[in-house]
């Protein structure tokens, strides 16, 4: 198996020769991107815990040192893989803060010491020989990372456990590149030249980060759009009721208004008259959506991201959207009853 190593290894080194090009690393699974390893949960239980091990489950991604480096992750504590790491070293990791958050209670995780998943990738095993192999069974946590969205965006961050490639080898893996330049793309067919210099048998198959970001993100955009778009309809919803309820409204107390008037009953007296009962039908209004978002709120958080369901800045900017709504669509109608000729409406009546 360390041939397969070696061969990463050296395409990586041809990668990082080329202009524009800023580092490369190879990995079992490229976050958001799930390529020919979807990856599972699998039991990577600390070495003396009282957990089952059934109970400890994180994501198993085999890396090349420069994995941290080309996605620009820095530890929060130890450190990351380094070349040292190889086959023959003494078996080490990388977790996240969710690894460390779940099993370790929080508590410094350097030093500590966790078993491998390895299962049938020793030798002998189903999977040595075809897929890869696995060389240590337990491995000492030299570093913690920050948690990195996995599978996709909208799913919570799961625990990872990061093991050197030349450790637990695999022969199928993703290359990532950070480009120099502002254009990735044009790097692909200097890329796809250098693999097909080491093996021409194998079909590369290439994506901009950018796009693999966009496709995640492409149903949290079609839903904001959507929202965003019902929104608007029931504002202007909204609006019209309003101002259709505020005109029936003064139509039905035409009268009343006119004896007000005739009594002496002043123009601004009655326009506050009116905004004031528009803006005391906004205020239940609004009341009732407060409730509701907060009774409805575990319904709505599964619907955003990294977004809280109880934002105050949300929950603070509709009210005042709602009531600077509500003025508006009532003004109009309430000018409209505070200028009534009083002569020609009581000689009507």
């Amino acid at each position: 198996m360390l041939p397969v190593a070696r061969f990463y290894q050296e395409l990586i080194r041809r990668i990082e020769a080329l202009p524009g090009v800023a580092s490369a690393a190879a990995t079992s699974a490229a976050p958001l991107h799930q390529g020919l390893f979807p990856v599972t949960l699998s039991p990577y239980p600390v070495v003396g815990s009282n957990a089952a091990a059934d109970q400890q489950l994180a994501y198993g991604n085999q890396v090349t040192p420069e994995f941290f480096t080309t996605l620009g992750v820095r530890p929060v504590a130890g450190r990351v893989l380094q070349a040292s790491d190889r086959r023959d070293a003494a078996g080490v990791v990388v977790v996240n803060q969710a690894y460390a958050r779940a099993y370790l209670d929080g508590a410094n995780a350097v030093g500590r010491r966790i078993t491998m998943a390895c299962g049938g990738w020793h030798f002998g095993g189903i999977a040595f020989g075809q897929l890869g192999e696995c060389v240590v069974d337990e491995a000492e946590i030299v570093g913690v990372i920050p948690d990195i969205k996995q599978r996709s965006l909208e799913d919570a961050v799961q625990p990872a456990v990061y093991i050197p490639q030349e450790q637990w080898i695999l022969r199928k893996m993703a290359v990532v590149v950070r480009s120099k330049t502002s254009d990735p793309a044009a790097l692909i067919p200097s890329i796809r030249r250098e693999l097909a210099a080491l093996d021409p048998t194998i079909p590369g198959v290439f994506a901009v980060y950018s796009d693999v970001v966009a496709t995640s993100l492409s149903r949290h955009r079609l839903g904001a759009f959507v929202l965003a778009v019902f929104g608007l309809v029931s504002l202007t919803l909204a609006a019209v009721g309003t101002y259709g309820l505020m005109s029936f409204s003064v139509n039905q107390r035409f009268n009343e208004i006119a004896v007000r008037s005739a009594f002496g009953a002043e123009r601004g007296n009655l326009l506050k008259m009116f905004v004031t009962r528009a803006l005391q039908l906004a205020g239940i209004g609004i009341v009732i959506g407060i409730v509701g978002a907060i009774a409805l709120r575990k319904v709505v958080a599964s619907q955003l991201y990294e977004t809280s369901a109880l934002d105050p800045w949300v929950l603070a900017l509709v009210p005042v959207t709602m009531i600077a709504v509500t003025l508006l669509a009532s003004y109009v109608p309430a000018r409209r009853a505070s200028r009534i000729d009083v002569c020609a409406a009581l000689r009507e009546n």
